[in-house]
């Protein structure tokens, strides 16, 4: 099974460029897999996750622009790496160290990037929207534990947001 997490960016930056700074955010040996300045689709990947960068479609845009009411240039999809569906304490403890060091990514690059930006689970959760340089997370559902909330040292508010 395969969870992913999607952060859309205003951004008129190169995907090389995302891609690059991504993985300076992303430390944890991350290493660039593919970098042909040609390619629609920039991957690296890492002990915890993969990550895609491309332009965002056209149909994904007029979707954020119409529910969020933001319109990305650029998608960073973080795939969380597969785990038996069976859960245990050990698998659980590192689907936590997974889901940390993404968000701590996603969070990074909002410390240190301007523009709006979303995240959504799966293409259709919203996880945080940033709009005009205003942080809200969503309250409609049981992601932004204790944990996860002391990684942020910027402003935000809460409000819930459909699904997508």
């Amino acid at each position: 099974m395969s969870l992913f997490y999607t952060l859309y960016v205003a951004t008129e930056r190169s995907l090389d460029d995302v891609l690059q700074t991504i993985v300076t955010y992303a430390e944890n040996d991350t290493i660039i897999e593919n970098r042909e300045a040609s390619a629609s689709v920039l991957r690296a990947d890492n002990d915890f996750f993969e990550i895609y960068v491309s332009k965002t479609s056209s149909l994904k845009r007029d979707i954020l622009e119409e529910s969020l009411n933001i319109s990305p240039d650029v998608n960073i999809r973080f795939d969380m790496y597969s785990i038996d569906t069976e859960v245990d304490a050990e698998i659980d403890h590192h689907h936590q160290k997974r889901k940390a060091a993404f968000l701590q990514t996603a969070i990074k690059w909002l410390e240190h990037q301007q523009g709006d930006a979303a995240l959504l689970f799966n293409g259709e959760i919203v996880i945080f929207l940033r709009k005009d340089g205003q942080l809200i997370l969503n309250s409609a559902i049981d992601f932004w534990k204790p944990y996860y909330l002391n990684m942020l040292s910027l402003p935000y508010e809460s409000n819930s947001f459909p699904v997508i």
